[in-house]
């Protein structure tokens, strides 16, 4: 009974980490997408390399934001259990508040190794050929030949 119980609060963490890890990562992407237009306004890069470099950039972004994300997802659903009165199936099935703690930070811990993974190897590798991207692009002139203030005949 113990393992179901733990296994159900585990669930829930893990669902609304997804949900909210997709949606604020989804939403910070966004925002950083519309900075890095100056790749293709004012450096004459081509689409393509804008859409790689700022695909490139979600893991990142999500390296940075699942701490914070975990941290609410945890705190939400322990909350959520407790206005529930959830909390007192555990104490009424004899788990005790350490064991309880214990699991979470157990819990923790795959999260932790996650994150390691993540910023050490995943991270730096995007980056880099993020970085590739920029530097192996040949540069698109049109963007160079509209500028404010400035005629160009072409013909």
């Amino acid at each position: 009974m113990k393992k179901i119980i733990f296994k159900k609060l585990s669930n829930e963490i893990l669902i609304f980490f997804l949900i909210s890890s997709l949606a604020l990562t989804l939403i910070v992407w966004v925002i950083q997408a519309v900075n890095y237009l100056d790749i293709v306004t004012e450096d004459g890069h081509s689409f393509g390399v804008y859409f790689n470099y700022t695909a490139l950039s979600l893991p990142k972004l999500f390296s940075q934001l699942m701490p914070f994300v975990f941290f609410l997802s945890v705190f939400y659903i322990i909350l959520v259990y407790e206005e529930k009165n959830q909390l007192l199936v555990f104490w009424s099935h004899g788990i005790s508040k350490k064991k309880f703690i214990d699991q979470l930070i157990q819990f923790s811990l795959f999260f932790l190794i996650i994150q390691l993974l993540l910023a050490t190897i995943v991270v730096p590798y995007t980056n880099n050929k993020s970085r590739s991207f920029i530097r192996s692009s040949t540069l698109d002139f049109f963007p160079n030949l509209i500028k404010p203030k400035k005629f160009l005949d072409t013909v």
